[in-house]
C-alpha cells in the first residue's frame, strides 16, 4: 500500500511528527521544520482535505483520522509504541492526537 497523504520530511534521527489543526495545513509548521530538522527526523503530513492531500477523502471520525495517521507513519518506517507525546497545539478538542490537558 502506498501513502495517501502528502508530507514534508526533513532531517534525521528520532521522529518528530507535527500535525496541523482543523483550520490550517502543514505549512503552519514551516518555521518549526527549519529549526527542528537539525535535531530530528521531522515529519509533517497534510491531513485529508489540506494542501497536496486535498483530494484524499476525509475520515468520518477523530479515531479514523488518528488511525490513518498512524498507518501512514508506519508505512514511512516510523516505529511507534505508546505512549505517544502528541501535542494538539492548535485545537486540543478536535485533532485526535491531543496530549494531556492542563489541570
Amino acid at each position: 500500500m502506498t501513502n495517501q497523504l502528502a508530507y514534508n520530511r526533513q532531517g534525521s534521527g528520532f521522529p518528530f511528527v507535527l500535525v496541523h489543526g482543523y483550520l490550517a495545513g502543514a505549512a503552519i509548521w514551516d518555521n518549526q521544520i527549519d529549526h527542528f530538522k537539525d535535531y530530528f527526523d521531522v515529519i509533517v503530513p497534510n491531513l485529508p482535505g489540506f494542501g497536496q492531500s486535498a483530494s484524499v477523502d476525509a475520515p468520518n471520525s477523530i479515531e479514523e483520522f488518528a488511525s490513518l495517521l498512524l498507518e501512514e507513519l508506519t508505512q514511512l518506517g516510523v516505529k511507534l509504541s505508546p505512549p505517544w507525546p502528541f501535542d494538539g497545539r492548535h485545537d486540543r478538542s478536535n485533532n485526535g492526537c491531543s496530549g494531556p490537558r492542563p489541570r
